[in-house]
């Protein structure tokens, strides 16, 4: 029929998908709260770094 063959996602990605979004709204939210006080907690960054790893995890599996 003239189209190529597109492998399947793999199953794992919407849960990558969800992933990404909430520690990008997470990131954002602490960026806000950032921006306005001036400095950043560590706490902030820990979670940050932690959600990180959770995306790199399920990359990894892929």
């Amino acid at each position: 029929m003239g189209e190529p063959i597109k492998a399947r996602p793999p199953q794992e990605l919407p849960e990558l998908l969800r992933l990404l979004k909430s520690t990008s709204d997470n990131i954002n939210q602490i960026a806000r709260a950032t921006n306005a006080r001036h400095f950043v907690r560590s706490e902030e960054l820990e979670e940050i770094y932690s959600r990180l790893d959770d995306i790199w995890s399920k990359v990894k599996e892929l």
